[in-house]
């Protein structure tokens, strides 16, 4: 304990978290879970699935305007958000034969891609205390 006491306080001192408040519009089905992760850095984004180290939030999927909260997330850090509706709640994001997603998908700043996955660049933002992110699903 006597180390800990020698160290300045912002050595010992938690960074600070906020409550994001995330609002998913167009849902067309009242069934299964939005999955949402929000991603730190571009390595595995968008993708909740092999997003390692992202902070995770799942919500019921049960009107066509959803609303929940993720807590944890870093005040001041840039991040990026990706979600799905899990319409079938497998727990994992169905997709066609090439690849491209059969259910309802969804990035921060409404990013879109003329070909491919959103960019991490594009979705990002940085964090507020107790912001709001409007997240608008893509049907493909």
């Amino acid at each position: 304990m006597a180390i800990l006491a020698a160290l300045p306080f912002s050595a010992v001192q938690a960074a600070e978290t906020t409550t994001l408040h995330v609002v998913v519009t167009g849902l067309k089905t009242t069934t299964g879970t939005i999955r949402a992760c929000v991603f730190t850095t571009p390595t595995a984004f968008p993708s909740c699935e092999k997003g390692v180290g992202t902070i995770k939030a799942d919500a019921p999927a049960n009107a066509p305007t959803v609303k929940f909260d993720i807590p944890g997330v870093p005040v001041g850090a840039s991040v990026a958000v990706s979600l799905f509706a899990d319409v079938d709640n497998s727990k994992t994001m169905d997709r066609n034969f090439m690849g491209i997603p059969k259910e309802p998908i969804g990035v921060s700043n409404n990013a879109t891609e003329s070909f491919g996955a959103p960019k991490f660049e594009k979705a990002q933002f940085t964090v507020k205390p107790n912001m709001t992110v409007p997240i608008a699903l893509r049907y493909y």
